[in-house]
Order: structure tokens, then C-alpha cells, then sequence
């Protein structure tokens, strides 16, 4: 595993953020050390944080043997402060190859500290002059939208937020705890349930996979809940039409409840307009590309709502 930070809002806009000069590649964070978590690690020891650490790969968290929940520490660079910025988590499987250098020589040096290494990577384990083979395998990322801040600092703009003291974090693949070791903070925000269908989101001005087909069905299969943005949207049974060029405009404040749960959070109004329109946060912010916009409201009983195909374009 390998955890990288974006210090801007990542988006289908976004130039290459993984290449050599891509924001992905700017911000690495590191694993804590075996002794920074306990004081007690032993040979083979089941828990995460034991293994041993990398050296010439401080960031990587290797997948220990057996299925199960994992957690582990790492930790936030120092320096780096976002008010709105993107975690991505990244796993290479090695299911069937040696994805990345350095990975045979991790699990030989596990086995010359005395680890059963082939238990964590079998017939896959290599060794240092071992050959790599980039692409291979299955690779899996996930991201998250998060703010870090400094020590006792405060984020711009602050919506209601629950942040643990503390004002120190680690980030951890099941939770996130508190610790002396890991500065800044980082702030979470609790927003509140949707009701209504979710459908396929066609507003290029917000999503970059408006004009892909496979979503019709992919959203409907998703609760309120669950409605995966910018993807989809939670259709409440308010239709909005828009005609006008998208992906150009002003970033302005999202007022839409149904789509943001910061919608009449003020502080967003100046936060919003500080932004470009290639860089504009949804579902804080939305682009606002000058033209004439048309809401249509309709009121249904429980019994006269259908799912239907979105065609708002």
C-alpha cells in the first residue's frame, strides 16, 4: 500500500496527477516505525505495524498473510497544509508478478531478520536482482477528500465539523486515531441523509463521466446513501435544466441541498469565488457558467414517483 496527498482538489481536470511532476507524486507520506506504534514487535508478529520497516521505501505498507481487517500508521508530511485536498490509497496486488522495484528485496530482507517471508508473498517473493515487471497485475486505488490543517489551526471555511484532540493525527486504512507522533490535524465533516433516486449525473460542468452510458444503470442500483458523486446525483424530484457552455464560468457557492449538504454554509460564498472553474470543489462549490437557468419543481404523492431515464444533459 501507498498513501499520497494532492495538496489541490483532484479531478478528471487534473493534469496527470500521478506522472513524475504530478501533484500525487509531490506529497508521499510515510509509514511510523515499529517502535513509533509499540514497544514489544517480535519475529513474525501478527500485528500490522510490526513488519519491518523500508527503508529505501519509507511510504509502502505491506499486506500481511490471511484475509481480515488491517490498520496501519502514517504519517503527514510536514508542511503540508490544504484546505481542500486528496488522499488516494493505492494497493499493487503482486498477485502474479513483481509489480515495482524494491519489492524482492523487502521479503529478502523479512526473511534474513528471520520472518517467514514466503508466507506473505509465495511463490512471488523475488529477490533484490530480481526482474520487475511494470503494469502487471491488478492495482486498486480509492480517494478521499480531506482537509490539513496546522497544529491548533483552523480551516477556511469552517463548516460544523467533529475533530478528534489531540490536535494531532494519524491516517489509518480503518480509522483515524490520535497520536503525538503525526502533525497536522486533519477535519471530518457528518452530512446529513438524502432521500430520493440516484441517477446518473449529466452535468458536464460537474462530472467528467456525464456522457458515459454505463452510469444509467450503475446509479440505480445505489441508494441516496450511497449515490457515488460526481457520477451520480440524488434526483429529490426537482428538474433542472441548464443550456449554456460548460466547464467555463465563475466558481460560485452550491446552494442545491440535494447535492451539497453545505449548501447554506456562508462561508463558502467567498471560498467558492477564489477558485478557477477547472479547479472548483464540488459539491462545495459549482460553476456557474453565465446562462439562463430554468427549475421546473413538481410535487408527487409516494405513489406517482417512477424511475425514468435523465436526460438533462
Amino acid at each position: 500500500f501507498e498513501l499520497h496527498i494532492c495538496d489541490e482538489y483532484l479531478s478528471a481536470l487534473t493534469p496527470d496527477p500521478e506522472g513524475p511532476g504530478g501533484c500525487l507524486s509531490r506529497w508521499t507520506l510515510e509509514r511510523l516505525r515499529p517502535e513509533e506504534v509499540y514497544n514489544d514487535c517480535i519475529v513474525d508478529d501478527p500485528r500490522d505495524d510490526c513488519q519491518p520497516f523500508d527503508e529505501k521505501h519509507p511510504g509502502r505498507w505491506y499486506l500481511p498473510p490471511g484475509a481480515g481487517s488491517h490498520k496501519m500508521h502514517f504519517r503527514i508530511p510536514q508542511g503540508l497544509q490544504c484546505s481542500s485536498c486528496t488522499l488516494q490509497w493505492r494497493w499493487w496486488t503482486a498477485n502474479s508478478c513483481v509489480p515495482a522495484n524494491g519489492y524482492g528485496c523487502f521479503f529478502q530482507l523479512m526473511k534474513d531478520l528471520g520472518w517467514n517471508a514466503a508466507s506473505w508473498c509465495g511463490s512471488f517473493c523475488g529477490t533484490c536482482l530480481g526482474n520487475t515487471s511494470a503494469g502487471c497485475g491488478e492495482e486498486f486505488r480509492n480517494c478521499a477528500d480531506i482537509t490539513v490543517i496546522a497544529a491548533g489551526g483552523t480551516p477556511s471555511p469552517s463548516p460544523s465539523t467533529t475533530t478528534e484532540a489531540p490536535s494531532t493525527t494519524q491516517i489509518t486504512t480503518t480509522e483515524t486515531t490520535t497520536s503525538s507522533e503525526v502533525m497536522p490535524e486533519t477535519t471530518t465533516t457528518q452530512a446529513p441523509a438524502l432521500t430520493g433516486d440516484c441517477v446518473h449525473n449529466k452535468d458536464c460542468s460537474t462530472s467528467a463521466w456525464c456522457n458515459d452510458q454505463s452510469y444509467e444503470g450503475w446509479c440505480a442500483q445505489r441508494s441516496a446513501a450511497d449515490c457515488s458523486s460526481p457520477q451520480c446525483v440524488v434526483n429529490t424530484g426537482e428538474a433542472t435544466t441548464t443550456s449554456g457552455p460548460s466547464g467555463l464560468g465563475t466558481c460560485v457557492h452550491n446552494k442545491d441541498c440535494s447535492t451539497s449538504a453545505w449548501c447554506n454554509s456562508p462561508a463558502y460564498e467567498g471560498w467558492c469565488t477564489q477558485r478557477s472553474a477547472a479547479k472548483c470543489p464540488y459539491p462545495h462549490c459549482t460553476v456557474d457558467s453565465g446562462a439562463v437557468t430554468t427549475t421546473l419543481t413538481t410535487t408527487l404523492t409516494h405513489n406517482e414517483l417512477s424511475c425514468v431515464h435523465n436526460k438533462d444533459c
